[in-house]
């Protein structure tokens, strides 16, 4: 994935929010190449959308427009809308057709998940966990939909106040079923830590020769004229779980189940400036599991038990979750989510 932005952000509960929503999304998807019959679906999904937030979500929530653009040049959009109602008690039984507690057809989450190249749908009722609502996304792909990669990881990235320069950086690379990633955060925000991040993920074709620990020594160098960031990077066999990274500096990273999550920490310091000499390290992901990066921009105190049930979701829709939910308000922000290949994402 070489690049991931928020393209617009709009309150699902009125109708100014709902107009806005529908007229970014057809320019974004005009500008990306999308063909017409792309767009009504699309529409479509939107609508659906739109409509359960104003049904039943209390006047809560929003809706998302992400643009992404893979390796390949590819154009993605990503719509993603979150509440803060009282949650559906059983989703399985709300995504049939013909199942309504507001007096419609009932077609509206099955619609999303048949009509979107890739979907994933969530819900916690009240007292379930720290939130209560709904969460659902849905990806379209410019090209042939059947060529839409299903990419085992979701990614969040987010500058301070939606600015245009971000000092947090997430690149993952996908040759088969191997994945390579770099997650990286300059220090401060803004310009200056943007520039320090920017264009690194050149570096990730050096992994198969130099290795983790090689890569972040070059990294290192690079940056001594730069502000200095820290990093994380590492690959990933998404078919055996295997996995190799090395980090330096607070980055956060977890191995994440159903019920618990284990933490994991690197040596000290900052890439540019003083540090300790970074680790590789070796793990077996087990199938299930999840591998979660996330730089300072995200609260470190959430628990797997906080959102029962989620983390067999897609990783992109837990990315868009977990981001928004325990994303901080000062700070730039971004998270990485790693699956495991064998594992059936709903």
């Amino acid at each position: 994935m070489r690049k991931i932005r928020l393209h617009s952000a709009q309150p699902g509960a009125t109708e100014s929010g709902r107009i806005l929503a529908r007229s970014r999304m057809k320019a974004l998807a005009r500008r990306l190449g999308f063909s017409d019959a792309r767009v009504q679906l699309m529409e479509t999904v939107l609508a659906e959308m739109l409509s359960n937030q104003a049904k039943y979500a209390g006047g809560t929530g929003q809706i998302q427009i992400w643009e992404l653009q893979t390796t390949a040049g590819e154009g993605i959009i990503d719509l993603f809308a979150l509440d803060y109602g009282p949650g559906i008690a059983d989703l399985s039984v709300a995504c049939r057709d013909g199942s309504s507690t507001g007096g419609t057809l009932g077609k509206g989450l099955g619609a999303i998940t048949r009509l979107a190249d890739l979907a994933s749908l969530h819900t916690q009722c009240t007292g379930a966990g720290r939130w209560s609502g709904v969460a659902v996304w849905a990806r379209f792909c410019a090209v042939d939909p059947d060529r839409a990669p299903d990419m085992r990881h979701g990614v969040y990235l987010r500058a301070l106040n939606d600015d245009r320069h971000c000092g947090d950086a997430v690149w993952v690379s996908c040759a088969g079923r191997r994945l390579s990633w770099l997650h990286m955060d300059g220090l401060g925000h803004g310009q200056e830590a943007a520039e320090a991040v920017h264009g690194r993920d050149r570096l990730l074709k050096q992994l198969p020769e130099r290795g983790c620990a090689g890569v972040l020594q070059t990294l290192d160098r690079e940056l001594r004229r730069s502000r200095g960031a820290v990093a994380v990077l590492g690959r990933l066999d998404a078919t055996t779980g295997g996995m190799e990274l090395c980090g330096v500096g607070d980055m956060q990273a977890w191995r994440v189940t159903h019920e618990d999550r284990q933490g994991l920490h690197f040596n000290a310091g900052v890439l540019g400036r003083e540090h300790r000499r970074p680790e590789e390290r070796r793990l077996e992901l087990t199938p299930g599991e999840l591998f979660v990066t996330a730089s300072d921009g995200i609260r470190g105190r959430w628990h797997p038990r906080d959102y029962p049930g989620l983390w067999g979701r897609h990783p992109q829709l837990i990315a868009y979750l977990l981001g928004e939910l325990e994303g901080r308000t000062n700070d730039d922000r971004s998270l990485l989510v790693l699956g495991h290949g064998d594992t059936s994402f709903e």
